[in-house]
């Protein structure tokens, strides 16, 4: 079985959630599944979950688009009953395509269905939109939101954004640290004043407990908020004047360009001692807030508020982050947005020529026993992988290299295909994964997918059939098996017993890092060899045993038994028993053929 048809057998299998999404089938312990809670899906089911992602990006890569349909729709599956406030709907910059949609709120599974009820107006033909917030009448409870045209229509549907709102502005900032954010500035900072002190809760203006970097070109700060939110503004106190010529700005991605820029450059030439805010036009959705100023600067801050929206949690439940990106077009997200597109604008990349990392956070402690990354499909960008390493574990420090190394990228794994498996040496135990370029290499990270397996027993992938055959012919039973770690071996088993003799033969093959396959081949079949046939797959995790394939040899009846004599007066009943052996469709049954013969001729 190949590889790719193997990731869609195995579908959401453990949620790290409250709540089990399954896809197409649940495979206990095996690919963990760190996705939203919630699942895309429409009438065109190219990337749905792309309107999902939680990035602000607006390009066409990076946004769902339904090619040319009639009356195309696209439908969030919440898991469970929401309440639901108001819809807030981003298209892409060109062309702009939200002219006439109309939002539902339902509980049926058809886009049709009796049970939905509108949210807010739908938008008029021409309008012109490209972002705009469908506002409910009160809280419209339902398991589906579905966004569709108001008129019948042949088009195009895209959608970069979709966010659920289910409390606007609160008024209160985010709490730093119940939420871990973390918090970088450069090109370094100035002596004892690190980042941290800019989101430590302490709003004094003296210089010592305020943030500062060095003096250098396009100085910044970058706030992580382990999530993508919907920010409504920041304000920040600056110290002295360590502001002039800020720019705030919220997004997806690591560097500033791209992201969407919230209230306007800062001017001033003194410190108040005051807060500064930057307002956004519209609330902006984004995982980063950073704070630069462009040329040679210092900046300085005492403390950064950022203020949010409450969204409905549908987004990524942990952190994806890195040391570097190559532009805005190659967003670190893309590496875990279940797209396995090997083209260039559809996976991550870093800066080339610099020891760096590609971090995931998961929401919980989870043990891991092989990571599958995806990479591209030219030889040469492939070849850049050569060397990263794999860490797994709890710390953030020393770029990930004081967690447990899980294992590196082989020359023969690079030059397998774009499927690369990393299988750890152990079972590791962590909830940050870091993939790290080699040291001093002059090699970039280029991450299409990345996908986390934890151990378990494995799965029998392909079941042995049963056969009805005749004496002395060959047959074969196939039997294929898939875990993690890899299944070590396929035991054939002939009603309970190991199969042996002159007459087995069986072949094993490896098509993948996670699977094996076995073939059991029995020459010049005999009576008996007929039974019950299973094989047993076996890891370090445990053995599965597969259904039971019952293989039948046919022969010609066998008369076993014939009752000697029977002695009756005349006129009465005789009866006569025979016991007849026998494999084929009409045996032991003999009603269909039957001959008696006796003294006085046949019966």
């Amino acid at each position: 079985m190949a590889a790719s048809c193997l990731s869609r057998r195995w579908a959401a299998v453990l949620l790290l959630l409250a709540t089990v999404v399954c896809i197409e089938g649940q495979l206990d312990g095996q690919l963990i599944d760190f996705y939203p809670s919630a699942m895309a899906t429409a009438l065109s089911s190219t990337r749905p979950q792309w309107a999902i992602e939680g990035s602000s990006e607006r390009t066409s890569d990076a946004c769902y688009s339904s090619g040319s349909e009639t009356d195309p729709w696209w439908r969030l599956d919440l898991t469970t009953v929401r309440g639901i406030f108001n819809v807030r709907v981003v298209a892409a910059t060109s062309p702009v395509l939200l002219d006439g949609l109309v939002v539902y709120v339902s509980n049926a599974t058809t886009v049709g269905g009796s049970e939905r009820v509108q949210c807010g107006d739908a938008l008029t033909s021409g309008s012109g939109v490209d972002v705009t917030t469908f506002t409910c009448s009160g809280t419209l409870v339902g398991q589906y939101v579905y966004i569709t045209t108001s008129t019948p229509t042949t088009g195009v549907l895209a959608l970069c954004e979709v966010m659920l709102n289910v409390q606007t502005g609160s008024g209160v900032a985010l709490d730093f640290s119940s939420i871990q954010a973390e918090v970088v500035q450069g090109p370094g900072d100035d002596g004892s004043r690190t980042a941290d002190l800019a989101i430590d809760g302490d709003a004094s203006s003296v210089q010592a407990q305020c943030a500062s970097t060095t003096s250098g070109s396009n100085p910044f700060l970058r706030i992580d908020l382990k999530r993508p939110r919907l920010v409504t503004k920041v304000d920040i106190k600056f110290y002295d004047d360590g502001g002039n010529g800020a720019i705030v700005e919220v997004g997806g991605n690591l560097i500033a360009a791209g992201n969407y820029q919230c209230g306007s450059t800062l001017s001033y030439q003194s410190n108040s001692g005051n807060f500064y805010s930057f307002s956004c036009s519209e609330s902006q959705l984004g995982q980063y807030v950073i704070v630069t100023i462009a040329g040679t600067a210092q900046l300085q801050m005492c403390e950064v508020q950022v203020f949010t929206d409450s969204l409905l949690d549908i987004y990524l439940p942990g952190s994806v982050t890195a040391s570097s990106q190559l532009s805005a077009n190659w967003e670190i997200w893309k590496a875990v947005d279940r797209f396995h597109s090997t083209s260039n604008k559809q996976c991550y990349r870093s800066v080339r020529g610099q020891e760096d990392y590609w971090r995931l956070e998961l929401i919980s402690v989870t043990t891991i026993s092989m990571v599958k990354i995806t990479s591209h499909a030219r030889d040469d960008f492939r070849d850049d992988l050569l060397g990263s390493r794999v860490f797994i574990g709890n710390t953030t420090t020393n770029k990930g290299k004081d967690n447990v190394l899980c294992g590196a990228v082989t020359s023969t794994a690079v030059t397998s295909g774009v499927l690369i498996y990393i299988q750890c040496a152990s079972k590791a135990v962590g909830k940050y994964i870091y993939i790290i370029t080699t040291t001093g290499s002059t090699r970039s990270l280029y991450l299409c997918e990345v996908e986390l397996y934890s151990p378990g027993v494995p799965e029998v992938t392909v079941q042995p059939q049963s056969q009805q055959v005749s004496p002395g012919v060959n047959i074969s039973l196939d039997c294929s098996a898939a875990g993690t770690p890899q299944p070590s071996s396929i035991t054939w088993k002939l009603d309970n017993v190991v199969v042996n003799g002159t007459d087995i033969q069986t072949s094993n093959s490896t098509p993948s890092e996670i699977e094996i396959m076995s073939t059991l081949t029995i020459t010049k079949v005999e009576r008996s060899r007929g039974g019950r046939y299973t094989c047993e797959a076996t890891n370090s995790e445990g053995t599965t045993v597969s259904d039971v394939a019952v293989v039948t040899v046919l022969y010609a009846p066998v008369v076993a038994a014939v009752q000697p004599s029977v002695v009756v007066l005349r006129g009465s009943n005789a009866t006569l028993q025979v016991t007849v052996s026998g494999a084929s469709p009409d045996v032991p049954n003999i009603n269909g053929s039957r001959t008696w013969s006796g003294p006085s001729g046949t019966v």
